[in-house]
């Protein structure tokens, strides 16, 4: 009876520690990685990043990339990248969106009026 609950506790740290590792340094790596071959769609230039600040909201299982760059300054970028976005009766897995604030205004821009320098990609 000792060996089988020794075996569960065991067991259970064990699971604990893998969705620990998962949610947090995991998890940013990909995030970090699917991030910038983002950018790297829309042409940007990793010596153009002036700030780049990830943040996950603590209820929520996004990451959400604030960056501003050098050659676009009165724009912030903010970069939302999702794990499992399920869109349309599809799922789609390691998705990143973009938003655009004016810092100016502190408006969403649309990106099909707008003069930011970097698209979304399709």
């Amino acid at each position: 009876m000792k060996r089988k609950t020794v075996l569960i506790l065991i067991a259970a740290g064990i699971l604990l520690c893998a969705y620990l590792f998962y949610q947090y340094p995991l998890k940013h790596m990909l995030c970090k990685k699917t991030v910038e071959a983002y950018q790297a769609a829309q042409g940007v230039q990793q010596a153009d990043i002036l700030t780049m600040e990830y943040v996950r909201p603590a209820k929520q299982g996004d990451y959400n990339v604030f960056v501003t760059y050098q050659s676009d300054p009165l724009y912030q970028y903010i970069y939302t990248y999702t794990l499992m976005d399920r869109r349309s009766g599809k799922v789609h897995w390691n998705t990143v969106s973009v938003q655009v604030v004016d810092f100016q205004y502190g408006t969403y821009l649309d990106l099909a009026e707008s003069h930011a320098k970097y698209r979304p990609v399709q």
